[in-house]
């Protein structure tokens, strides 16, 4: 059965294939323009509200593009964390120092070569996400990893980076499952109301 945007999304797995379609229909050219504006604007955001830490993810092709968003943090000397896997499916936070010292994991994506986990205070995290609600809810890739980390580490500042097809108007979610508290597109910036820090 065709989906619309706006329909409630039943199931994860279902919301996962509509969102896979619809980036599917965006040409290179607009991901391009997208990833600048999203970068641009969450830096903007980070420096107005004085973050000297972060937490970020190291996009794959698939994802909202955050490699010139950590080179440009490193070189105003923001405390980077990235996510490191240990063991199948535990994720650690580890200091990133230099863009150089990012190697391919086994899983292929990168991720620094240190297994030195967080020791610091985290001003902001930046999360991933397949597709996200106006209310916060995010939709991983399904293996879990950042919802248990986050409910293991609080933070009060969680920023989901998203292109504007993967904003719905429903998200499934489970009980674990932990909301961001703003999105940025390449069209705007959505202060989240289900927040659940």
């Amino acid at each position: 059965m065709k989906m619309t945007r706006n329909a409630e999304i039943m199931t994860k797995q279902r919301a996962r294939e509509y969102v896979r379609e619809a980036s599917l229909k965006i040409t290179p050219e607009k991901i391009t323009a997208a990833n600048k504006r999203i970068s641009t604007y969450c830096y903007s955001v980070l420096r107005q509200q004085g973050v000297a830490s972060i937490f970020i993810y190291v996009s794959l092709q698939s994802e909202v593009d955050t490699h010139e968003l950590i080179k440009r943090a490193l070189k105003d000397k923001v405390e980077v964390y990235v996510p490191k896997l240990i063991g199948d499916n535990e994720m650690v936070a580890a200091r990133l120092y230099t863009w150089e010292r990012l190697i391919m994991s086994k899983y292929k994506y990168h991720e620094p070569k240190t297994t030195k986990n967080i020791s610091s205070k985290i001003d902001t995290v930046i999360a991933p996400g397949l597709a996200f609600s106006k209310e916060g809810a995010r939709l991983g890739r399904g293996l879990g990893c950042y919802d248990r980390w986050l409910s293991e580490n609080s933070y009060s500042e969680i920023i989901g980076l998203a292109y504007e097809h993967q904003i719905l108007d429903t998200v499934p979610t489970s009980q674990h499952d932990i909301n961001v508290t703003q999105i940025i597109t390449e069209k705007r910036r959505i202060i989240c109301t289900g927040a659940n820090l």
